[in-house]
């Protein structure tokens, strides 16, 4: 299979009920499109704002995603299609590195210790 060769999916426009699009099929291309619009949007969070959040590079973070995705899809040799995003799992790391107990708000210890008189 070509990197860049699909066949329609039926008509192109609907999917029956229990039908799959294989992936070396597609939709029209409006609809290709869209659904990748719609996956970038949900890749976008984890890939450039959490780096952001955590202090990160978004630009390493998005180059090794790349560099995973092409990777990926050469070992597979474009049999299941995918974009390597990074996780944000990974917040956890840094902060566990310089972990310091944590600061309760005083309202909150203020509820503790009523819990504990109780």
């Amino acid at each position: 299979m070509s990197l860049l060769t699909w066949k329609l999916h039926g008509d192109g426009k609907s999917i029956s009920q229990g039908d799959v699009v294989s992936t070396d099929e597609r939709l029209t291309w409006p609809r290709t499109i869209g659904v990748g619009l719609q996956h970038i949007a949900a890749m976008f969070g984890a890939t450039f704002l959490v780096p952001i959040i955590t202090g990160f590079p978004p630009t390493t973070t998005l180059f090794f995603s790349g560099i995973g995705t092409l990777l990926f899809l050469a070992l597979t040799q474009n049999k299941v299609p995918s974009y390597l995003g990074s996780s944000s799992l990974a917040i956890s790391d840094p902060h566990l590195l310089s972990w310091r107990p944590l600061q309760l708000p005083r309202h909150m210890v203020e509820c503790r210790q009523l819990s504990a008189a109780l």
